[in-house]
């Protein structure tokens, strides 16, 4: 009984938080979007794929807040008090809303990341230079070959498919020579090729064919350009950097990504357990509310940075990668646990 009631009040307080962030973060992003957007529904989409690209930054930082929602609210109705004339202590309390915490962050890891990758790889636009009107466009001069893939799959150490995709060929005066169709454009050996392509000719005359041309393009020099970290999910993530790494490209940005994801729930527990320290008694007699929310989101932002300071030297390689997700939360959690610990009263 005690559990289920902390930990729905802490998911209300919570949820309202990121709802009023979200709100206002969607907003933003959506009066962003419109201007350049090709119509309503457009700009909605893109509004809703930045969203779901930042969610996890500011997860933290709900989380926080929160808790320290949580807090106030059952000492302003006197339940605090009688919560702990039963006996139990902070870390007591505390525990409901740790655990919702780290459900919180297996959802966004299973859910959230999955479907906020998806996203991102059909809404990147031109201004995030890795994809222009949705689609892939990769370009062989050399060749006269340029092509437009709505995704690419299968990629391995030399070879990749480009899905539903286009192959502009041009003659060294820049015109146009052939435009192929085909639902799997496969690039490997250094050759393009396709098994029954639709292909129409200088002359208008469309052929349904195979066709096979040599190139200069790479799976490396596309993957690297293309699968930014954050175009992937969390589940794909492991299998891209070991092809990555066979490939000989540098893993550390794709790394960062799926340890930031996987540590994700600990960085959340992390959180709660800062927003109970700053729920100590002493510290409330000390300093007003609205102080002691100026003070935390401050506190919060600090983290924030700290942590992206700790992924920028890991993507370096300065730093090893697991030690620089896990530190910044680690060093929080030390924190916050030894405060409570001294007072040991919520």
């Amino acid at each position: 009984m005690f559990f289920r009631f902390i930990a729905a009040r802490f998911t209300g307080n919570m949820f309202v938080v990121l709802l009023a962030v979200c709100g206002i973060i969607y907003a933003t992003s959506f009066m962003q979007q419109v201007a350049g957007a090709p119509n309503m529904a457009a700009a909605v989409q893109s509004s809703f794929a930045h969203f779901l690209e930042i969610f996890p930054m500011f997860l933290p930082l709900a989380v926080f807040l929160g808790t320290l929602i949580t807090f106030y609210k059952l000492l302003v109705s006197s339940e605090l008090t009688i919560i702990q004339s039963a006996g139990l202590s902070a870390f007591a309390i505390m525990l409901p809303m740790i655990i919702v915490s780290l459900l919180l962050g297996v959802v966004t890891i299973a859910i959230v990341n999955p479907l906020s990758a998806n996203y991102i790889a059909r809404e990147l636009g031109d201004s995030r230079i890795e994809r222009i009107d949705g689609a892939v466009w990769v370009m062989d001069r050399e060749a006269g070959i340029t092509i437009r893939a709505e995704n690419i799959r299968n990629i391995t150490d030399d070879s990749l498919d480009f899905v539903n995709a286009t192959l502009i060929r041009e003659n060294i005066s820049h015109q146009i020579t052939e435009r192929i169709d085909a639902p799997v454009i496969a690039l490997s050996g250094g050759r393009v090729a396709a098994r029954q392509a639709s292909v129409l000719e200088s002359d208008g005359i469309t052929r349904v064919q195979d066709f096979s041309y040599r190139t200069i393009l790479s799976p490396t020099k596309i993957v690297q350009r293309y699968l930014k970290p954050n175009q992937v999910s969390f589940w794909q993530l492991p299998r891209l950097i070991n092809v990555l790494g066979g490939m000989g490209v540098s893993t550390n940005a794709h790394l960062m990504q799926f340890l930031s994801l996987l540590f994700l729930p600990f960085v959340l527990i992390s959180m709660t357990v800062l927003g109970a320290a700053f729920s100590q008694t002493k510290q409330r007699r000390m300093i007003s509310m609205s102080r002691q929310f100026g003070i935390g989101i401050i506190t919060c932002f600090v983290v924030y940075f700290m942590i992206q300071i700790f992924n920028a030297i890991a993507v370096s390689g300065a730093m090893h990668p697991v030690l620089a997700t896990v530190l910044p939360p680690a060093i929080v959690l030390f924190f916050a646990t030894a405060a409570i610990t001294r007072v040991d009263n919520i």
